[in-house]
């Protein structure tokens, strides 16, 4: 690094370069900030609509059956396809309906504990499945970091052993505008422009692990099994 800050001070013309990296480097930094602003409501928030959605399915469906349950209006038969399915669902309900159509046993309570469960469920499931996602993404996020820290590396060699190896001066003395080396340079800074992306982006990722962990630690789950009947 103190070489490759020696060849810079060296050369004139890296100040010029520097100040182009450096606009490269805010326009970098301000991409990345935008993903942050995008981000604050991403995985967590995923899973609770994604859980919100799925739970909004089952308890509709649920609702529906034991809506039909309770319809005397509907055939006897209907109504008792209607709550085996309903049983199918929710074992701990234990209605039964006569031959006259009267629904006796109709522990209501047990649909609402089982919704109630299945909610807390599918929200832990959610996180977890989130999780998983963030921490394939990690892995694959850190192998692209690391790939691009040799680059980067590879590059601040190049840009410096070209520096050691080629004058800044003509034989005449004077001083001389080099491309390759302003490229060279250029090429270097935004290779660890593409280093502190990365990085920023494998932070924002452990963030997101950091919160989707804490919030599996708040579940209070209950799975949904058979509960005792209400009397």
């Amino acid at each position: 690094q103190k070489a490759y800050n020696l060849a810079i001070k060296q050369n004139p013309l890296g100040l010029i370069a520097a100040a182009v990296a450096a606009a490269i480097a805010a326009l970098v930094e301000y991409r990345r900030i935008l993903k942050q602003v995008a981000a604050e409501h991403d995985v967590v928030g995923q899973a609770e609509k994604e859980a919100s959605k799925e739970y909004a399915a089952s308890k509709g469906k649920v609702e529906q059956l034991s809506a039909a349950v309770h319809n005397n209006a509907l055939s006897l038969n209907y109504r008792k396809k209607a709550l085996a399915e309903l049983q199918s669902i929710v074992p701990s309900y234990h209605a039964s309906l006569t031959e006259e159509g009267k629904l006796i046993n109709d522990n209501t309570t047990a649909i609402e504990q089982y919704l109630q469960a299945l909610q807390r469920k599918l929200q832990y499931q959610a996180y977890e499945d989130k999780l998983a996602e963030q921490y394939t993404k990690r892995a694959k996020k850190e192998l692209e970091l690391d790939e691009a820290k040799v680059d980067a590396q590879n590059k601040q060699n190049e840009y410096i052993e070209y520096s050691r190896t080629h004058s800044d001066f003509d034989a005449a003395g004077n001083r001389k505008v080099s491309f390759r080396k302003t490229h060279l340079f250029n090429e270097s800074r935004r290779a660890d422009d593409e280093v502190k992306e990365l990085q920023g982006e494998l932070d924002k990722i452990d963030e997101q692990i950091t919160k989707l962990s804490e919030e599996i630690g708040k579940q209070d789950i209950v799975v949904p099994v058979k509960l005792e009947p209400q009397t």
